[in-house]
């Protein structure tokens, strides 16, 4: 109980996704010469008892007990879009007004428009003509599709395949981008770092691209929670995580709803839902990174738990899936500010 009652404490002060939480991150060397230096770190963290057996879990290497702390970097990544929109086969000069940390190339009336953020690194592609095809996309072809054509653009990282989506005759890639073999994950649809829309032919009609640099610069690993610890407090309610359901199929209408994880039309009906979500009954249980899609801080990993869930819709209870987010650094290295 005095453990629980630790791991709860702690807890709450840290999250990995919708609460806005200054921690202090007290990050352990991991080189020989460097022991001794431990630097403190200010994070602005933003995510918030099963008597399920750990021993039920596929965990194979995923659940090791430390991991790299990655740097999202402060940087105007300008130069490299150019290069991408080059090798696109656009030949745009920048636009000269910049709006919002906005950079544009194109305009209405050309071939393509391009529009980079530096506040989130996303290059944003809409392209009205037929460029480069790729081959016949299939849900079994469509990861190593995707990895080559990327590559080939000169965009030289590892994707995983999140979800494949019709729409209309075009069909649309969610993807994560890879950070040494964990998926990068976001608040975005279905969690992808990117995305992209092919026409029925194989034409990129539509891109989001992350060209976020993430960088271990101090050669740091951070030691994560036993997740038998974390089984023990997960559902307790003031446990801090971020919940998301992808199924809400007791709405009428929901195939065309909005669920937090699934693409949709928005419904104020799903955020009350997600309110009453309880009882994490977990399927499965992976580490991702969690990228808040912000600039300047450290990318901490997260625990994802695909879980069979509670909710309360009408006065009625339902069973749901859910996902859940939740701090994976060992509460040891936390403490509040």
């Amino acid at each position: 109980m005095k453990n629980k009652r630790l791991i709860l404490t702690i807890g709450v002060v840290i999250a990995v996704a919708l609460i806005a939480t200054m921690v202090i991150l007290l990050v352990k060397n991991t080189t020989p010469e460097e022991q001794g230096k431990d630097p403190d770190f200010l994070i602005n963290s933003s995510i918030q008892e099963s008597n399920l057996e750990i021993s039920e879990f596929e965990t194979e290497e995923q659940l090791d007990n430390s991991l790299p702390l990655y740097y999202i970097e402060d940087i105007t990544n300008v130069s490299v879009v150019e290069e991408f929109i080059d090798t696109l086969g656009f030949e745009y000069e920048r636009n000269k007004a910049v709006v919002e940390n906005h950079f544009t190339w194109g305009d209405e009336d050309t071939e393509a428009f391009f529009n980079y953020s530096t506040e989130d690194n996303i290059l944003d592609i809409m392209i009205r003509e037929d460029i480069r095809s790729v081959v016949k996309l299939t849900r079994d072809n469509a990861e190593t599709v995707v990895n080559s054509y990327l590559n080939s653009l000169g965009l030289e990282y590892e994707y995983k395949l999140n979800k494949m989506v019709p729409s209309g005759e075009d069909t649309i890639l969610y993807l994560s981008r890879m950070l040494e073999g964990y998926p990068i994950e976001t608040p975005n649809t279905y969690g992808a770092t990117d995305h992209l829309m092919f026409s029925e032919r194989g034409n990129l009609v539509y891109a989001q691209l992350l060209f976020a640099k993430f960088t271990n610069k101090l050669n740091y690993n951070v030691p994560l929670i036993d997740v038998d610890d974390l089984m023990k407090v997960i559902n307790e309610e003031e446990y801090p995580k971020e919940i998301r359901v992808d199924d809400v199929d007791f709405i009428e209408g929901s195939e065309n709803v909005e669920t937090s994880y699934i693409e949709g039309e928005f419904s104020s009906e799903v955020v009350d839902i997600i309110d009453t979500v309880s009882d994490c009954n977990p399927m499965d249980i992976s580490i991702v990174y969690y990228y808040p899609r912000q600039t300047g801080i450290y990318l901490l990993p997260a625990y994802k738990l695909n879980c069979v869930s509670t909710a309360t819709y009408e006065e009625t209870e339902y069973s749901i899936s859910s996902i859940v987010y939740t701090n994976a650094v060992s509460p040891e290295y936390i403490s509040s500010e």
